[in-house]
């Protein structure tokens, strides 16, 4: 039994010895500016309407772009499938 346990404070001690990088560093950390769409005077984050508009379609997020000049989201490779997300969403 003494040696049992012996043996586990042994492996304890070796595995906690060991170098940690865990942290990260702060200067390595992008931070992205969090985008935001005005649809009926209500902000709503620009990711989170993608998200739930490829989530609906059955899309991955990034087959999905925002343009600005018309205010809709369109599927990658397809320039006529162009979604209104005050409609297709029913935001209010």
């Amino acid at each position: 039994m003494k040696y049992f346990l012996c043996l586990c404070l042994a492996l304890f001690l070796c595995f906690s010895a060991c170098k940690k990088n865990d942290i990260i560093d702060r200067q390595e950390v992008e931070v992205k500016p969090i985008k935001f769409i005005v649809i009926n005077g209500t902000q709503y984050p620009e990711d989170s309407i993608r998200a739930e508009l490829s989530k609906s379609l059955g899309v991955d997020t990034s087959a999905i772009y925002f343009d600005s000049e018309i205010a809709m989201y369109i599927l990658k490779g397809y320039s006529d499938m162009k979604f209104n997300p005050k409609l297709y969403l029913q935001l209010q």
